[in-house]
């Protein structure tokens, strides 16, 4: 009887382990709603920077200013088909329909991450030929942007 009891011991132990090991996956693992959350407070941030670019090329630096408003936008559109993107992955419940959404977004968020490096290359020269110190720091802020949005394509793991 003892090893009997012991072996219930024992597996009520390890149980109560591997409980406690998917529980804290759980908590520490963002669901496709939370992500789709960050990409759109993303998009509405480019969105204040198309605002601000704008803005800006009516004050005499058109060139940088409409460049940077042209990456801001593109980049507003990148984060909200990011949102769109985990919404759909979201609403499918079967699981070979999540298999092919989850390939075919991975994809996409790897060709994002792709233009995203190209824009802040582009954001890099573009800070250095404009003369108002507000289009400058107003490019580092949305190159510091582009480089949370590239994380957030590359870290986004859909379960």
């Amino acid at each position: 009887m003892p090893q009997i009891g012991g072996e219930v011991m024992a597996n009520r132990l390890l149980l109560s382990i591997f409980c406690a090991l998917i529980l804290t996956q759980c908590v520490l693992a963002q669901t496709p709603k939370d992500v789709a959350g960050t990409f759109h407070k993303k998009e509405t941030r480019f969105i204040d920077y198309i605002k601000d670019f704008k803005d800006f090329s009516n004050g005499g630096e058109w060139e940088p200013s409409n460049g940077l408003r042209e990456i801001a936008a593109i980049n507003q559109e990148r984060a909200a088909s990011g949102t769109a993107w985990l919404a759909m992955y979201d609403n499918l419940s079967c699981p070979q329909d999540r298999t092919s959404a989850r390939t075919a977004i991975q994809r996409e968020f790897t060709y994002y991450m792709q233009g995203v490096n190209i824009d802040i290359e582009f954001v890099n020269k573009l800070t250095g030929t404009t003369e108002k110190p507000g289009v400058a720091t107003e490019a580092i802020r949305m190159r510091d942007d582009l480089r949370e949005l590239q994380e957030l394509f590359k870290s986004t793991k859909l379960p």
